[in-house]
């Protein structure tokens, strides 16, 4: 009797760390999960961001040019306007 006693202790202390070693696995899977979520969500935050700049300097970087480029122009049809219809401008009213 003392021996079937003895094995139901252990049998039940077997289980009983099963139990400890599964809740242990359980715990350290869900922060491991945890941790894989932060991870991504900072990724995912840091590539947006870094798009979002992309994005910004893209258009920036464009609108200045054509900016320029049409300010280069419109200072080219100015100049020219001014040489050919209005020499006066240019040169002084002596002509």
């Amino acid at each position: 009797m003392s021996s079937s006693s003895s094995y139901s202790g252990s049998s039940y202390s077997n289980s009983s760390s099963v139990v400890v070693v599964a809740v242990v696995v359980v715990v350290v899977v869900v922060v491991l999960v945890v941790i894989l979520v932060v991870v991504v969500v900072v990724v995912v935050v840091v590539v947006v961001i870094l798009v979002v700049v992309v994005v910004v300097v893209v258009v920036v970087v464009v609108v200045d040019f054509k900016v320029m480029k049409l300010a280069v122009k419109k200072s080219r049809l100015l100049s020219g306007n001014a040489r050919n219809v209005c020499p006066w401008l240019l040169y002084g009213s002596n002509l």
